[in-house]
This record gives C-alpha cells, sequence and structure tokens, in this order.
C-alpha cells in the first residue's frame, strides 16, 4: 500500500483511490468516564493517551477520533427532561465552555500525534442525537426520546437550535484549530414510524444540516454515519440529500447492502462492509470469512470510493489484525 495514506483518504472520497483503506474504532473509556470526563483533566488525559496508544499500535489506514469524556452536550448533559417544557431549559454554553475548550485542545493532542500520516475524522453528533443517548445512557429510558420528540416537535427544534449554536462553533474550531480533516456526523431517525418525513425535515434536520454545512465551509472531507447501533432502524432515503463525501450506514441492521446504499446515494463515497458486533467476521477473526466477506464487496463495489470498515464502533477488545487482513486481501484483488 501507499505510504500517503492521508492523500489515499482524500482521493477514496473523491472516488479516485488506487487503493482500499480500511478502518474500524471503539470506545476508550467506561459510560461515566464518557459522559462527565470532561469535568476531569486526568480522564481526559486518560482518553488522548489511548486513542495514541491505539494508532501507534494498530497503524490503521485512517481514524476516526472517538468523543470520549466529551460524549453529551453539557446543558443536555446536566438538565433534567421529564416534559416538552423542559427542553425551554437548554441553553446554549458558548464558546468559552470548558466542554469545547478543553475538547479543542484533547483533540488536537491526538491529531498531533499522527505527524500528518494519515487521515482523521471527529465524532460529532448531530443536535438531536444527544437528547436520545441522555435518555438512554442517562435516563435508561428508550421510550423518552421518540415519545416527546413527537409530542412537541417544535419545542424540541428550538433546543435543537441552542445545540446546533455551540456544535458549529465546536466544528469550526476542531477544524482549525486541532486540525481534524472533517467530521463524522452521526444522526439518526426518530424510531417512531408515525413520525413523518415531513415532520423530520421541518423540526430536526435544519440542525443538522447547519452543523454540516458549517463543516462544509472549512472541510469538503466529511462523513455522514447514519447510526443504527444496538439495532435501530433508519430510513436511509432521510438523509440522501446530505451534502457530504461519503456516507456510512448499518448495512446489516437496514439489511441495505453497500451496493444498494450506493443507489440511495449516487456520487458518494462509501464505508463499511462489516458487522460490528461480536457475531461479525471482524470480531471473530476467521480468516476464510473475512476474505469470502471482502472479496464479495469489492466484487459488487469495486475500489473506487470504498473506504472498508464496520457499522458502527466495535467492541473494545476486537483484534485489528482483521480489518488489516481485509485491506490486504482487497488490494491483492
Amino acid at each position: 500500500m501507499t505510504t500517503n495514506k492521508r492523500q489515499s483518504f482524500f482521493d477514496s472520497l473523491e472516488r479516485k483511490n488506487k487503493e482500499v483503506l480500511a478502518s474500524v474504532w471503539h470506545h476508550f473509556l467506561n459510560n461515566d468516564e464518557q459522559l462527565y470526563g470532561y469535568k476531569d483533566d486526568k480522564v481526559i488525559k486518560k482518553s488522548v493517551i489511548a486513542q495514541q496508544e491505539f494508532y501507534k499500535n494498530n497503524q490503521p489506514d485512517f481514524t476516526k477520533i472517538m468523543s470520549d469524556a466529551f460524549l453529551i452536550h453539557p446543558s443536555v448533559l446536566n438538565t433534567e427532561i421529564n416534559s416538552v417544557q423542559d427542553f425551554k431549559k437548554i441553553a446554549s454554553i458558548g464558546k468559552n465552555n470548558e466542554w469545547i475548550t478543553k475538547q479543542v485542545a484533547a483533540v488536537k493532542e491526538i491529531v498531533s500525534s499522527y505527524n500528518g500520516d494519515i487521515a482523521s475524522i471527529y465524532n460529532i453528533f448531530a443536535p438531536a442525537y444527544y437528547f436520545r443517548l441522555k435518555f438512554d445512557m442517562v435516563d435508561k429510558d428508550r421510550h423518552k426520546f421518540p415519545h416527546l420528540v413527537e409530542e412537541d416537535p417544535y419545542l424540541f427544534s428550538l433546543a435543537l437550535e441552542k445545540i446546533a449554536d455551540d456544535i458549529t462553533i465546536l466544528v469550526e474550531k476542531l477544524i482549525q484549530e486541532a486540525r481534524i480533516d472533517g467530521i463524522y456526523l452521526c444522526v439518526q431517525s426518530v424510531q417512531n414510524p408515525s413520525f413523518s418525513e415531513e415532520s423530520y425535515r421541518k423540526y430536526i434536520e435544519p440542525s443538522q444540516l447547519r452543523v454540516l454545512n458549517a463543516a462544509n465551509q472549512l472541510s469538503e472531507y466529511n462523513v455522514l454515519h447514519i447510526c443504527g447501533f444496538e439495532g435501530r432502524v433508519n430510513d436511509l432515503q432521510h438523509f440522501s440529500h446530505y451534502p457530504v463525501k461519503a456516507v456510512n450506514w448499518a448495512t446489516f441492521v437496514e439489511n441495505v447492502t453497500l451496493e444498494e446504499g450506493k443507489k440511495i446515494f449516487p456520487g458518494k463515497a462509501i464505508l463499511g462492509g462489516f458487522d460490528n458486533t461480536a457475531q461479525g467476521a471482524l470480531y471473530k477473526g476467521v480468516a476464510d470469512e473475512i476474505e469470502k466477506q471482502t472479496r464479495d464487496i469489492i466484487a459488487h463495489n469495486g475500489k473506487a470510493g470504498l473506504l472498508l470498515g464496520a457499522d458502527c464502533s466495535v467492541p473494545k477488545d476486537i483484534d485489528f489484525k482483521n480489518i488489516k487482513l481485509a485491506a490486504t486481501i482487497a488490494n491483492q484483488i
């Protein structure tokens, strides 16, 4: 493989790559550290060192830097939300809040350890996704998000704009100061069949496009992640018009192959192909199955505009050599 993996990543997003790059990623902190770590410099340092060591030990072709220790926007995290009226309590934290300044500093430290050898994109949750994380991880209520959003989507949209005020600032600082190459924007459907596409576009999408447009002003190498974590199914068509260079979705959850997805996202590079769970070939590490799946992916999609990866974050104890094997096989075809 070429030594200039960073340029090869850019070429892949432009769909003019000569080789196929591959990478996977996982969380490095426990749940409490992911949520509240921004308040503790030792936890932040732990995340920085872990991600630097991950690169040093595994030498991925490219990487998505995890937002561990900064997982949820503070106003969402620290506000009790039990009714739609509580959405009114959500407020912007401003550009000088430690959640932003410490996050930018941490990411800058991680990026600098790559010495420009690989491309790095950073995990950014869409404004609505912070609420979903809060309700799932803190409140332990998977039903709260779709219930409250459907009850008063207008009030929810006002809260989303407050969050977007901060996330656009964060994105700008990450690209300009931390020197990430782009963002990996995580979006998701409401997970309620009665919440229409029209409502999604009217109330939720504007804040997502604000963040994406802010990133596009400074970098053209941004990736859309349509998250199917823990089996959540999305309508991929909802996101077909989003202005990104590449798209990653949960092929095994959505039951939409990369080949089928390319028809939904014409002209876009695609990232993925492998199951991210412990039941998948990458985790199990069965070489014959990894080779078979890799050959099938190439046979159905070609190499141009293809980045091999997984549906979402993989288990911490995965053997990175398995994704390396997939890349090696792909580049022998």
